[in-house]
């Protein structure tokens, strides 16, 4: 734990040190394959480390960008809840790279074999909201996602990884290593209200229930019953 915040505090800083940059040293308009080489190296550089992987400046605000773009935190409206969001995001995939190379010392594996079907399955949904196959290209295309064959290598490997992650978190909980947190009615209901937009229609139900009533009867009908007995 204290290895993943001193991993964070350092990376916290070269993000801190990425921004005043450009803003301080303004490439003069006459140079601008200079200004363009400097843009690259802001994007590509690099804001962490962990282990033998590297974060990018381009990693860390696409997963920033797709946060905002699926609610689950709001758009930044200034440049200071900007540069919170991106150190916020950047210390989650921190814990994340961690995770995923705790699962070498665990020897935890996951195979093609072990999420092809849920990435079939999400494949075959993906491309059921399109009409054609050209249009289905087009959006993939669009979405810099290549073509439908590399949007499904795409798809494997997040399956493959977000797996991965719930078999360490399983095991480290197991192991005792991992301490549950309580997470209250009122929280659950917080972040359902804020990301029940996000979520996929429910589809429609038919719900039956048997209702069963005691009759009691009147005196009047109780000696009627009684005497058609008696006959």
């Amino acid at each position: 734990m204290n290895r993943m915040k001193r991993i964070a505090a350092v990376a916290s800083l070269a993000l801190f040190a990425a921004g005043p940059v450009a803003s301080q040293q303004p490439v003069p308009a006459t140079r601008p394959a200079a200004q363009a080489q400097q843009q690259s190296v802001l994007l590509d550089g690099v804001v962490a480390v962990v282990g033998d992987q590297t974060i990018t400046m381009i990693d860390l605000r696409e997963r920033a960008l797709g946060r905002v773009q699926r609610g689950e935190v709001p758009k930044p409206a200034s440049d200071s809840a900007e540069r919170a969001l991106e150190i916020e995001t950047l210390d989650d995939m921190i814990q994340e790279e961690l995770l995923i190379q705790k699962a070498a010392d665990l020897k935890i594996e996951v195979t093609d074999a072990d999420v092809s079907q849920m990435v079939d399955r999400q494949v075959r949904e993906t491309r059921s909201k399109f009409t054609t196959e050209s249009e289905y290209r087009a959006a993939l295309a669009q979405a810099s996602l290549g073509t439908p064959d590399e949007y499904r290598k795409f798809m494997l490997e997040q399956y493959k990884r977000r797996y991965l992650l719930e078999k360490v978190i399983s095991k480290l909980k197991q192991d005792g290593k991992i301490v549950s947190i309580q997470v209250s009615d009122a929280e659950v209901a917080a972040e359902f209200n804020r990301s029940k937009e996000f979520l996929p229609p429910k589809p429609p139900m038919v719900t039956f229930k048997q209702i069963v009533m005691a009759v009691k009867p009147s005196p009047a009908a109780k000696e009627a019953a009684l005497s058609l007995d008696r006959s």
